[in-house]
Order: C-alpha cells, then sequence, then structure tokens
C-alpha cells in the first residue's frame, strides 16, 4: 500500500470513529411515518394523493407535479425512477436530513434517475450499508451512489435534472455521476463520507472514486454498460455549493469527461482529494472537456488543483477567482504545455505558498463573486 492509501485509510477511520451519528439517523424507536405523494392545488396547498411503505412505491406512484415526501428513517433500499415529469412538472423527491436512503446489500448504486424532470432535494443518501464494519469493503453498495442516465433503448438525452441530496457519502466508487444528461443542478449538499473505498478500505489500483464524475470516459463508448458509441455530450451542468471541508478521502472532486462542455463549477469547497490508487494521482479537478467554468472554491490538501488533459478537445476552459492551498506537485497541470494556450481566463485565484502561472489580476469582464468556498455566494 502507498503512503498516500494508507493516509487516506487512516484519516477515514478516524473520522468514522468520530461520528456516531450514522446509526442515530435511523429513527429507531418510534414508528416510522408513511411516505407520502403530495400533488399541489390551484390555491398552492397540498392535497395528499396516496400512502407508501417504501421509497421506490411512491416513486413508482408518483406523476409529473407530484412530491414525494420521505419521513425520518432509514430505508434499505434501491430507487429507480418510473416515468418522467414533464417541463415545468418536475417529479420531485425530497425529506429531511434524518431521511436516509442507505442502500441495499447486493444492490448497484442507491439512486438511479433514468428520467427526465426528475428533482431529489434534501435526504441523505449512502452507501455504506453495515455502518458496523466500514473496514470491510462488502459492507458498500457497489457502484455510483446517485447515477443519472437515459435507458439504453433510447439515443435521447436526460433533461432539467436536479442532483441535491441534504448529505451524501461512502461509496466504493464515485459519489455523483451524470451521463447523457442536458440541464442539470448538482448541489447544495455535504459530502459526510468518502467516495472510493475500492482503493480506501480494499486494494484496487486503479482510478474511481470522484465526488462528482461528469460524462462518460470515452474507452467506455460502446461498451456493455454504456452501448452508446459518440461521445457523451453531457452539458450545461451547474454544480455549486458542495461542501467537503471535513476532508473525506476521494479521487477527483470534479472529473469532467470527454465530450463534456458548458459545466460550471462554484462555490465548492474541497479536502484531501488526489488518493486515487498505488500509481496515480489525480487532481482536483479533471478537464477534459470545453467551454467550462471553476470559480470561487475553496481548494486545498491536494497533488494538483486543475489539471487539463492533453486532448485537442480540451480548450477554453477557465479558473479564476479560487483559494488553492499550497499543492504538492503544482497548482495547475497542462498537459502538453502548450495546451495552457488553447484555455480560456485562468487569472485571480489566490495560491498560498506559490505564485502561480496566472496574473494576479482578471480582466473586468470576468464576473466576481461573493466570497470562496461553500459558505460563499
Amino acid at each position: 500500500m502507498s503512503s498516500d492509501t494508507g493516509a487516506s485509510r487512516r484519516r477515514f477511520l478516524r473520522c468514522l470513529a468520530g461520528t456516531g451519528a450514522l446509526a442515530t439517523l435511523s429513527g429507531c424507536g418510534s414508528k416510522r411515518e408513511d411516505i407520502r405523494v403530495h400533488t399541489g392545488t390551484s390555491e398552492g396547498e397540498e392535497t395528499t394523493v396516496g400512502t407508501f411503505e417504501s421509497v421506490q412505491a411512491a416513486v413508482d406512484a408518483a406523476m409529473p407535479g407530484e412530491t414525494v415526501r420521505v419521513p425520518r428513517g432509514t430505508y434499505r433500499e434501491k430507487v429507480t425512477t418510473t416515468r418522467s415529469g414533464r417541463e415545468g412538472d418536475p417529479i420531485t423527491v425530497t425529506g429531511p436530513e434524518s431521511a436516509v436512503v442507505r442502500g441495499a446489500r447486493d444492490e448497484y448504486g442507491v439512486v438511479r434517475i433514468n428520467h427526465s424532470h426528475v428533482h431529489l432535494r434534501g435526504l441523505t443518501v449512502e452507501g455504506l450499508v453495515d455502518p458496523d464494519a466500514p473496514e470491510q469493503l462488502s459492507s458498500y453498495v457497489e457502484g455510483q451512489l446517485i447515477q443519472t442516465r437515459p435507458p439504453t433503448s433510447t439515443d435521447e438525452y436526460l433533461r432539467d435534472i436536479v442532483v441535491a441530496p441534504d448529505r451524501i457519502g461512502y461509496s466504493r466508487a464515485s459519489l455523483i455521476g451524470l451521463e447523457r444528461t442536458v440541464g442539470a443542478v448538482v448541489g447544495p449538499t455535504r459530502v459526510t463520507g468518502l467516495a472510493g473505498a475500492e482503493y480506501v478500505v480494499g486494494d484496487a489500483r486503479s482510478r474511481n472514486g470522484e465526488l462528482l464524475y461528469i460524462g462518460t470516459a470515452d474507452t467506455n463508448l460502446g461498451s456493455s454498460w454504456h452501448p452508446w458509441t459518440e461521445l457523451d455530450r453531457t452539458r450545461n451542468v451547474r454544480i455549486h455549493h458542495v461542501d467537503n471541508s471535513g476532508g473525506h478521502a476521494h479521487g477527483e472532486a470534479v472529473d469532467l469527461k470527454e465530450g463534456t462542455r458548458n459545466v460550471t463549477v462554484e462555490y465548492v469547497t474541497d479536502r484531501n482529494a488526489g488518493h486515487v490508487g498505488i500509481d496515480e494521482v489525480a487532481p482536483t479537478i479533471g478537464f477534459k472537456g470545453r467551454d467550462s467554468t471553476v470559480r470561487w472554491c475553496d481548494i486545498a490538501e491536494t497533488p494538483v488543483a486543475a489539471e487539463f488533459a492533453p486532448s485537442r478537445r480540451v480548450t477554453g476552459n477557465d479558473v479564476y477567482g479560487c483559494r488553492i492551498g499550497d499543492t504538492d506537485v503544482s497548482p495547475f497541470v497542462f498537459e502538453p504545455p502548450s495546451t495552457s494556450e488553447r484555455q480560456g481566463r485562468i487569472c485571480g485565484n489566490r495560491i498560498a505558498g506559490r505564485d502561480g502561472p496566472q496574473e494576479s489580476g482578471c480582466p473586468s469582464s470576468v464576473p466576481t463573486g461573493e466570497g470562496v468556498g461553500h459558505d460563499g455566494g
């Protein structure tokens, strides 16, 4: 095991030892309330249209414009959407932080959004099926905790998706993945546990443990799990107010895959990125697409703040107004160095311990934010 991986494991176990609240979120000791599906009225009030004993049953019943309200408790199930909402009338799934969808053993993932106009807000989504054995890889569900992707029977992209769990954490792989999705919003959310248990508590060597995995790697096109062969052009995505100030271990915070464009990452706080196996080091932000912006983020405890991949597709990307802690390798990595000439505005970033490869200020045309990190804006 490498020193980085060993440090990640020790840090994770120490953090977990101090968070005994995991079990208290379950609502044990009292009868769990029914899950309810509500619909609005012309007067703006809500009417209950059905009560259910599982989140999946409520999602199966919910129609466009209706809201699934999940009360406090622990729900050990996988939830998959059944139908689309409509423009202006999404299907919404919501609940308080104390409503914990933990996933089920032998299931792949916790929430699968396969339809458009679906909004997930509130709730806690976790992949640690057995909180009493966090050191065992078998205690974690496989796959991403929340994934958006259309059915393989269609070439359409998903639209109007909101992924904003109150809290999310504890995954074998990445926490949230968007595939073939247009017009999505991710956040606000707080990271409560690691991503990438495959290498932190397991023995995997390869890179797989992002907080946010946006798009599809071109090496996966045409595979059994991603049968589409054309580049995944996930786009027009806003990622905001993601709080990993707790420093939960992971690989990249945001991995913008080949084909992605017009992704905005703003007001994100991230610590402890880059722990991705024995022979690899990952950046906090990985640019593999084009015309995306990272701004007003607070990044520290990472080897590289942003890496621009060696591809002619990586153009027009901006990084400005961020606070970057002293990095182990470099604030920015351009592969090859000439890649820097194809980017947009990289300016106005406060970099501790280094001058950085950018001018101290930005042109007046560059927007200014209100603070940095998840408390900003």
